[in-house]
């Protein structure tokens, strides 16, 4: 190739790779807000995405789609039922949970 095309290709090689870091991301999460009592672990299909302390909250970028999430105590104890959102591209979806125990 002889070089103005490469100086062609270069731009196009760039806004190729962004796009696809963007897509990836997509500011697309779900947010957890502990507003019970005691510290509980923020659990997304099955990952825990560590302790959300009393009155605190914990964002996790998520695909967008249908998830599993639930809050359990540090002890394994469910805090919550299971919820099933659906969380839209480029959305933040909230969840709390309110257990005492």
């Amino acid at each position: 190739m002889n070089k103005p095309v490469l100086w062609l290709l270069a731009p196009l090689v760039f806004v190729l790779v962004v796009a696809v870091g963007c897509e990836e991301l997509g500011g697309t999460a779900i947010m957890g807000t502990n507003n019970g009592n005691e510290d509980m672990m923020l659990i997304i299909d099955g990952v825990n995405y560590g302790v959300i302390k009393p009155g605190k909250s914990k964002t996790v970028s998520v695909s967008s789609g249908r998830h599993t999430v639930q809050f359990k105590y540090t002890d394994g104890v469910a805090a919550s039922s299971i919820a099933y959102p659906t969380v839209s591209y480029g959305t933040t979806l909230g969840l709390s949970c309110d257990a005492t125990r």
